[in-house]
Order: C-alpha cells, then structure tokens, then sequence
C-alpha cells in the first residue's frame, strides 16, 4: 500500500515537471499559434513518461520480455522521437519567423525538456534496433545491409535539410554569414557518416594498425565537436539574437529542425570537452604529486612498484592459434546440424573466424579458444589433447562419460582431412 503510493505521488510529480506549460495555457488562454504549439509539445512531452510506463509493464508481462521490448522501442520510440522532434521544430520555426515570443519560458523549458529526452530516446532506439538485427539475423552480410539502408535514408534526409539551408538568393553580408556559418556546421556530417560505415565493414579482428588508426580517428571527432560546439555558441548566438536567419533564410522549417541537431551536437562537444579538461588538469595533477614523492621518497616509491621476491613467475607455453574461416562444406551434415562449439554452447555461422586445435582437429571460435587457451589452459577441450611442440598428447588415457559424449561422431564430429600448416 505505501509502495503504491509513493509510485503514484513520483507520478504526479513527472506529469506536473512536464505538462506545467499546458497548465499555464489553459491560465493565460490559448491565442495565436505559438501557445497552441506550446500546448501540443507539452502533450507529446507527456507522452514520453506514458511510453516508459508502457515499456515497464510488457517487461514485467511477459515471459520473454526482451524481443518484445527491443520492437517496442524501436518501432514504437522511433514514431513518438519523430512526432516529438517535429513539433520542437516547428515551435523553433516559430520563434524564428515572430519577433516576439508570447511565453518564451514556456518554449524554451518544452524544447529544452523535449531535447533531453528525444537524445535519450534516440541512443536507446539504436542499442534496441542492434540487439534486435541482432537476435533475427544470423548472417552478417544481412546486418550490414540493413545498416547500410538505414544510414542511407538518415544520409538523404540530412542533405535534403543542409541543402535547403545553403539555398538562399539573397547576397548580403548578413546572408553570407548565415551561409558561413552553416557550411561549418556542415562540415562533421561527411565525416562521422563515414565513420559509421567504416565501423558497420569493420571485422571482429583488429590488428594493431587498425587500432592506431582507430585511436587517431576517434580523437579527430573529439577535436571537430569541441570545434563544431565553439562555433555553434560563439556564432550561432549572435545569428540568431540579430534575426539572421528568419531574414536570410528560404525554408525556415529547415533552418529549426538543424539547429535543434546543432543543438545536440552542441551539448555534446561541450560535455566532451569538460571531460577531456578534467583528465588533463587529473593527469597533470597525478604528475606532479609524483614528481614530489618521487623526490622527497624515492625509496618507498621503487618498494611500491617493485615486483615481490616471493612472486612466482610462470613462463606459459607459446601456443600459436591457426585462424580460419569457417566453411560447412567441411564438415559432415550432421554438424551442420547440431554441431557447436563446447566453451560457449553456440552454433557455427559460414564466414567466422574459428581455430581448428592442430592435434585432434576439434573446432572452436577463435574468441572462444583465446580465452581458454589465455587461461594458462594448452589442452583441447574436448578430447584434452595437448599442445607440446607440435605433437598431441593424451592428459589421460581413460575417457570421461563428459569426453565420449563430446567425441560422439554425431554430436561433435571432427573435420576430416583438412590442410593446414602444423603448429
């Protein structure tokens, strides 16, 4: 009873923090257009809390809740992110075309409080629509092609936006500033597009090199939001206070809905920018408390990171993994079937890199096998064969119910006669 009441009471709350603007309409009257706008974003801001409650209850409803709730969010998220965004567009487009705002706190709480959980909602739309390709596709050549639709349809949608944004026949110096200022917002979305599609072609495996060069990409976006947030605030402010865009630009629905993205972008260079301040000024701190213990007690500071006289130092046999492609031709039928690999309990997929134990020929996922085999572990897990200097050896002779079930022919059955250069 108590727990009841209190979900109820932090539901009053909720729906007052959201809706007091429509409360505050329906005081003053609705007159015009703008607190009509004002009224409806209020709506569609409470329909958010509504969308989570619903979300929360097919969770507890069902027996197998995460599919279920993965198309939810997806399908469900992606309608209610779209109707929120428009009408935060529209309300901006608004404030852009009228001199005068009739209740600017109201407008600029709804937009604020819309942005807040429209980007939320967005990051969880992406994780759902991942884990739930994910679950119905095995194939990885079906991921990538769906990926790839999407990002062409956000593509074409974002040109469309910043193409009718730069389209203005006007040449004053006022305009060409408005021009200016969006060809350098312009500038990350080319960039992080191929981010993403690089990533989508990206293997499992990466190798030093690709990781440098990953390493070196991801701080160029870092660089370029920070950029991208200095010029938004230093430019865009300035921009919008003089009425630089209602007077220059063509489209003004354009001009809201990328300012609401700028807008994102925005926070988000600042908030990264905070933190990369944060871990320098941290780093540089770490420094010199160092440095000084370092000087006024070099002693105690070796026996700190000296390794123990006691410590037993194991040298591990070098065990090299041959990695190839899994191919089912290989194998009889029925391990297509029922064969999988016994340390994660999972099916084979045509295309993944696996690892074929040079002695017994027992196949696992290269994933899967690094981890055992990292374990300080240099015997198959399933015949416990072991790997020494090229020749397999028995652990032990006798063989365990757990072992013949394991070697059954028609449970795990061994590759047969397939080349490959000995370890």
């Amino acid at each position: 009873m108590f727990r009841g009441i209190l979900i109820f009471l932090l539901i009053l709350i909720l729906f007052a923090l959201v809706g007091w603007p429509a409360l505050t309409i329906f005081i003053h009257g609705i007159d015009g257009a703008i607190p009509v706008w004002i009224l409806a974003n209020s709506v569609i801001n409470c329909l958010h809390l509504i969308f989570w409650f619903g979300g929360e209850i097919i969770t507890n409803s069902s027996d197998e809740p995460n599919e279920k709730v993965d198309a939810y969010i997806t399908f469900g998220g992606t309608g209610l992110f779209l109707t929120s965004f428009c009408s935060s567009a529209y309300l901006m487009e608004l404030y852009l075309i009228n001199e005068i705002l009739i209740f600017p706190m109201e407008a600029a709480y709804l937009i604020i409080f819309a942005a807040v959980m429209n980007y939320s909602l967005l990051i969880l739309i992406v994780t759902c629509l991942i884990s739930l390709v994910n679950i119905r596709y095995d194939s990885d050549y079906f991921k990538r092609k769906i990926y790839l639709r999407i990002c062409a349809a956000v593509s074409l949608l974002l040109f469309s936006v910043f193409l009718l944004n730069l389209l203005t026949h006007q040449s004053s110096s006022e305009c060409n500033l408005v021009k200016d200022f969006w060809l350098r917002m312009d500038i990350k979305y080319p960039i992080l597009m191929g981010l993403i599609i690089a990533f989508i072609f990206e293997g499992d495996e990466l190798t030093l090199k690709r990781k440098i060069m990953w390493g070196i990409a991801i701080t160029g976006v870092v660089v370029l939001l920070i950029t991208n947030a200095y010029w938004l605030f230093y430019y865009g402010f300035d921009l919008v206070s003089e009425r630089s865009f209602g007077t220059c630009g063509e489209f003004m629905g354009a001009t809201a809905v990328q300012l609401l993205i700028e807008g994102w972008f925005g926070v988000l260079g600042i908030t990264i920018g905070i933190s990369v301040v944060f871990l320098i000024g941290t780093g540089i701190v770490f420094g010199i408390c160092y440095g000084v213990y370092w000087i006024l007690c070099p002693g105690m500071l070796s026996e700190v990171f000296e390794e123990s006289e006691d410590e037993v130092q194991i040298e591990l046999p070098l065990i090299r993994l041959e990695i190839s492609d899994f191919n089912p031709r290989d194998h009889t039928s029925s391990f297509k079937k029922e064969g999988l690999c016994v340390i994660c309990l999972e099916h084979f997929e045509q295309g993944q890199k696996v690892v074929y134990w040079s002695e017994c020929r027992h196949v696992f996922h290269h994933k899967c096998i690094e981890y055992w085999t990292s374990k300080n572990n240099n015997t198959c897990p399933i015949c416990k064969r072991v790997f020494r200097n090229g020749t397999a050896t028995s652990v032990n002779n006798s063989t365990s119910p757990a072992l013949t079930h394991y070697n059954n022919a028609n449970t795990i059955p061994l590759l047969q006669h397939v080349p490959g250069p000995t370890l």
